[in-house]
């Protein structure tokens, strides 16, 4: 008894007050009298432990010993069955093997086995616990004959192989994914030394040929018709994919897209909405009980771009409460902004970002180039800003200079995207009566990265006359 915990003490008491496991009222009564004498139960008086749970019984020794023996082996049933119903696999089989219950712990490994087995797809935590089973049956000694030991063997050593293929391609695919953020030269190594066996796994697996396809599409080639071939490949598999999977393989996709949309092609905003709608209906893009920040304000942009509005003001009134709270302010204010931006009201997105007080450091290059733009929309409305979008943008374009995060290739972008604001705020000054200048600047704008800025800025231009 001194092995319960105060915690378990009531766990207990059930257990022993379940006729399921015991029959043998004396026994509970028993336990009930011994209980306040933890954890010293020998000064329990033995006079009074017979008048409370043997009344009229003689004082004997042997039959004490007799029932407090029954109520230890009782006891030892409670550990044992509450170790089951953990829903460990490894306590389950450690507590059949410490009572030696052999059938028990076979058709424990059997059953396991064969629940994981009959799963649609092996991930990396099944293969684990298939190749523990295996192991542990290969173990006893009751099942290492030549034969079977040979077979289990086998089979061990299949799974010990997916499960290494699966983790070094996902531990690949987070390698590549921060090579795409961070321009930085991918490590072959790694993705070489297990794209031939996981190859040969893929044709059986489908999980695998999803991190292959996944890591070959950072790796060799990030082109629309790759992408989409992959986004397909994901969401035929997702229904039987497990949570972190489906996480894991959605937060890549939305990385790749998100390129895709920056650098290459302005539709895949949609496919990128898409993606993130669908990791929202499922819970996928919260971290415990906190949603990102930089998830929540990419969200906010992608969902403006693609014109939900409605949608887009939901969804910050929703999660604004569940971001980090010592960003929160900062990141609904700047998802707001996004969206008055995009519904035109260029003002009342101005002010909420200067009202925007002791930005972090991350929101810094977000908040400048949104007030560039705001800016700009008022300008072109009522051409009376000029003087300050010119300081605005200098103040931009030294914070770039003095950024150090930042890629030379998205400094760049940013840089020729405020002179392009501030050639257009001059054009727009001088009532847009140099025809070659404009067409000049248009040509500047489609020439230059990312798109998705470009993009805005091109609408801007009045018609032709």
């Amino acid at each position: 008894m001194s092995r319960i915990a105060p915690r378990e003490w009531l766990q207990a008491e059930q257990f022993l007050a379940s006729p399921y496991f015991n029959r043998q009222s004396d026994l509970l009564q028993l336990f009930r009298f011994l209980k306040p004498f933890y954890p010293e139960f020998r000064q329990a008086p033995e006079a009074e432990l017979y008048a409370a749970v043997w009344p009229g019984q003689a004082p004997d020794r042997k039959f004490l010993n007799g029932r407090f023996s029954a109520l230890g082996r009782l006891i030892d049933d409670f550990f044992y069955y509450r170790r089951c119903a953990a829903g460990d696999l490894r306590l389950r089989l450690a507590a059949d093997r410490e009572r030696g219950q052999t059938s028990s712990f076979v058709r424990s490994c059997e059953r396991e086995i064969a629940q994981r087995q009959a799963q649609p797809l092996l991930d990396a935590e099944s293969c684990g616990q298939l190749k523990f089973c295996y192991q542990q049956l290969y173990e006893h000694p009751e099942r290492s004959g030549r034969e079977s030991g040979r077979e289990e063997v086998d089979r061990l050593l299949h799974y010990l192989d997916l499960e290494y293929v699966l983790v070094k391609l996902r531990y690949a695919c987070d390698l590549y994914a921060r090579s795409l953020t961070y321009e930085e030269q991918p490590r072959l190594a790694l993705w070489e030394a297990v794209l031939e066996h996981a190859e040969a796994l893929a044709p059986d697996h489908p999980l695998v040929e999803l991190y292959l396809r996944l890591s070959r599409l950072f790796m060799e080639k990030r082109t629309p018709e790759a992408y989409l071939q992959v986004e397909a490949l994901f969401y035929r598999l997702a229904p039987d994919l497990g949570g972190e999977d489906q996480r894991f393989v959605l937060i890549k996709l939305c990385s790749v897209c998100n390129y895709l949309l920056n650098y290459v092609d302005r539709s895949f905003a949609q496919k990128l909405f898409e993606l993130f709608r669908f990791g929202l209906e499922r819970d996928l893009l919260m971290e415990g009980p906190l949603f990102p920040d930089t998830t929540f304000l990419n969200i906010c942009i992608v969902g403006a771009h693609c014109g939900a509005y409605d949608w887009t003001n939901r969804f910050i009134e929703r999660y604004e409460k569940l971001l980090p709270p010592r960003l929160a302010g900062a990141a609904a204010g700047l998802g707001r902004a996004t969206l008055l931006f995009r519904q035109g009201h260029y003002e009342q997105a101005r002010l909420v970002l200067q009202d925007i007080r002791n930005p972090h450091i991350a929101y810094q290059i977000r908040i400048r180039s949104l007030l560039v733009r705001a800016l700009l929309g008022e300008h072109l409305q009522h051409p009376q800003y000029l003087a300050t979008i010119r300081a605005t943008v200098e103040a931009f374009i030294r914070f770039l200079y003095r950024e150090p995060d930042l890629s030379a290739e998205r400094k760049a972008g940013y840089r020729h995207f405020a002179r392009s604001v501030l050639r257009m705020a001059e054009l727009r000054s001088d009532g847009w009566s140099d025809p070659a200048a404009r067409a000049d600047l248009i040509q500047w704008i489609r020439s230059r990265q990312p798109l998705m800025l470009g993009d805005w800025l091109l609408a801007q231009f009045p018609p032709v006359p």
